[in-house]
């Protein structure tokens, strides 16, 4: 079981993204917990949260080479499920 792969990513206001995923699966993801934290920091300047693009080989949002984040977290987030709930609902998917 794999998950999807970003198929794009928009900058809705200070650290929220909408991202669409390849199955259709698209909405907002909140990032305002990274704040003040460590590197996420220079999200504090609004140009530098902006710069936020999709690397498609590693599928992951990427800011620059020492800041990105996991795009498998967000679309559990996108859709309030654990990882075991999505599990779950991929098995049985495939079973019906």
């Amino acid at each position: 079981m794999e998950f999807p792969k970003l198929k794009s990513i928009e900058v809705v206001s200070k650290f929220i993204l909408h991202i669409k995923y390849e199955d259709g699966v698209n909405g907002d993801a909140d990032l305002s917990e990274f704040k003040n934290k460590g590197i996420f920091k220079t999200w504090n300047n609004p140009s530098e949260f902006e710069k936020v693009q999709i690397d498609k080989e590693r599928n992951v949002l990427k800011w620059s080479d020492s800041i990105d984040l996991d795009a498998d977290a967000l679309y559990l987030q996108i859709q309030g499920l654990t990882f075991s709930q999505w599990k779950e609902n991929q098995l049985h998917a495939t079973t019906n």
